[in-house]
């Protein structure tokens, strides 16, 4: 017997082309000590075939509870007996063996017939009078009356199939050959359980490890992303080789399912995981390892812990040896921790991700003393936090935690210079992308951000399809108002008009310093202002981060 588990595309049957599970049985001319032409199928293996397929497949699980096709292979060697009704035993034992979790153990057996006299028409003198006989050989079935096979479990019947030399069976016949059937399975069922080795409780080594997720149906397009963008990136991150939305799997309850398929259970297990953080908002503490840098800003990391998902990790929860945000480039893979998720906003850390060097001391967290904690000044130039010291585990005593006093102060800040409206900056330089928009180094200490309504024609789905960071653009001056700077691509195409000046600078994190009261408003505040005044409707907003969501 060889049982064969594959994907759900592979479904075919003798019977029914929608099936997962179907039998081949083959029963070449020296099982039976005969010579012949093996070709195609004869009408005895189709008949045998279906007969024992049909005996196993209501025990076979369903395509959700076991979404592989299943197929079983029976050779039969030598046969004296019922080799359908072996079919059925071999098979059951084989897919326990494959790690198939059937429903129940069946097992089949062929009962015969004995009448005591008949009449010159084949009928039965005395039909009350008679002999059942179990588990019959090929001499018994050529000279009896009846060949009846019946398949199930201890109580219940799958499968059955008859054949008669006599024109009529009565219902005691019947009745005493289902009791005598129903004695001969258990006793059957009680050797298979004997048998070595036990069932598997899981696949074989070399299975495909196949599973359905259970979605939202709302979710689908966030899960499959523009042109696919989003499920290839599960593919890709997770190593999982097949991540699929079923089709027609949709169901009344409003879901559907994804199929996720690969030889290695902790990729299948991984794009699970990224599947559910989609369609699931997933609960603070949740972990992520090996996600992607997107953006790099003064104010810390934009993060995609999950493809299609993305968080902000403040300065404050960078490790301690690598806090300087400087220090990362985008496309970097780092281990995140979710610390708090609302509206499609999160906040992450690689600080609390175990083994990060974080550590867990308040006195780390919060500047106590003991450990030299606290948060650096990002503007003071002041040094890194110390390395710990591989023998003790402690911050090493030979440096200090904090900038040498005796040190030279870090050179003033230069003012930001103003900013008329109306001005065009040609070659300004990209120095972020988001959803919501595209951050531009103006030169001279100034940013901007050109919302997703002002990018030039014809505007992409996601900034990220079109815009890199320390790509060149032009943009125009909207409005700067409390340093805070907005701007137009589209709107220098369509001839806006201003002085031309040339962009170099650096992303000033001041504007986004939540230290500061007085502190000027967000890019989503100015966004929010700017579509207002120029009444323009903001319908692609999603996902949009900046320092003070997050504060």
């Amino acid at each position: 017997m060889t049982v064969v588990a594959g994907g759900s595309g592979d479904a075919a049957t003798s019977s029914s082309t929608d099936s997962s599970f179907y039998l081949q049985y083959f029963f070449p001319p020296c099982s039976v000590g005969e010579t012949g032409r093996v070709g195609s199928p004869g009408r005895r293996e189709v008949g045998h075939g279906a007969l024992a397929e049909r005996a196993l497949a209501p025990v076979v699980p369903t395509q959700e509870e076991f979404p592989y096709t299943v197929r079983v292979e029976s050779t039969i060697t030598e046969s004296n007996g019922s080799s359908s009704m072996a079919s059925v035993c071999g098979g059951c034992l084989s897919m326990m063996d494959a790690g198939v979790p059937i429903k129940a153990v069946v097992a089949g057996v062929a009962m015969g017939l004995i009448l005591e006299q008949k009449d010159e028409s084949g009928s039965a003198s005395n039909p009350a009078r008679f002999q059942i006989l179990t588990d019959i050989l090929g001499s018994e079935d050529a000279l009896g009356d009846m060949d009846f096979k019946v398949a199930g479990d201890e109580d219940r019947v799958t499968a059955f199939q008859m054949d008669v030399k006599v024109d009529g069976i009565t219902p005691e016949i019947i009745s005493a050959a289902l009791s005598a059937a129903r004695d001969a399975r258990r006793t059957v069922l009680s050797a298979m359980a004997l048998c070595s080795p036990p069932p598997r409780e899981a696949l074989g080594p070399h299975s495909p490890r196949i599973e359905l997720v259970r979605v939202p149906t709302e979710k689908l397009g966030q899960i499959i992303g523009p042109g696919g963008k989003t499920i290839r990136g599960i593919r890709d991150a997770s190593g999982c080789e097949s991540v699929n939305v079923l089709p027609d799997s949709e169901s009344l309850d409003g879901t559907a399912l994804v199929e996720l398929c690969d030889i290695a259970p902790e990729a299948v297990a991984s794009a699970k995981a990224m599947v559910l953080a989609i369609a699931i908002d997933p609960l603070p503490g949740s972990q992520f390892p090996g996600s992607r840098v997107n953006s790099v800003e003064r104010f810390g990391l934009i993060v995609e812990f999950v493809p299609g998902r993305s968080g902000l990790a403040h300065v404050s929860e960078l490790p301690f040896s690598k806090s300087d945000p400087d220090s990362y480039s985008v496309g970097d893979k780092v281990d995140v921790v979710l610390l708090e998720g609302e509206n499609g906003r999160y906040k992450l850390s690689l600080r609390a991700f175990p083994g990060s060097g974080g550590g867990d001391d308040e006195g780390e967290r919060r500047g106590g003393s003991g450990r030299g904690g606290g948060r650096r000044d990002r503007d003071s130039g002041g040094s890194s936090w110390a390395e710990s010291s591989p023998s003790s585990g402690s911050f090493s005593s030979s440096r200090s935690n904090f900038r040498d006093n005796d040190a030279p102060p870090p050179p003033p800040r230069a003012p930001l210079q103003p900013v008329e409206e109306g001005a065009v900056f040609r070659g300004a330089t990209v120095r972020g992308v988001q959803p919501f928009g595209v951050f531009a180094d103006l030169g001279g200490g100034r940013s901007g951000m050109v919302h997703v309504s002002e990018l030039r024609e014809p505007r992409p789905s996601d900034p990220n399809d079109r815009y890199s960071r320390g790509d060149k653009v032009d943009v125009v001056v909207l409005s700067a108002e409390n340093g805070r700077i907005s701007l137009s691509e589209k709107r220098v195409e369509e001839g806006g008009a201003g002085k031309a000046v040339s962009g170099d600078g650096d992303f000033d994190d001041d504007d986004y310093d939540d230290d500061d009261d007085d502190a000027p408003r967000t890019p989503r505040q100015l966004a929010e202002e700017t579509s207002k005044r120029l009444g323009l409707e903001d319908d692609d907003e999603e996902d949009d981060f900046d320092e003070s969501d997050f504060a």
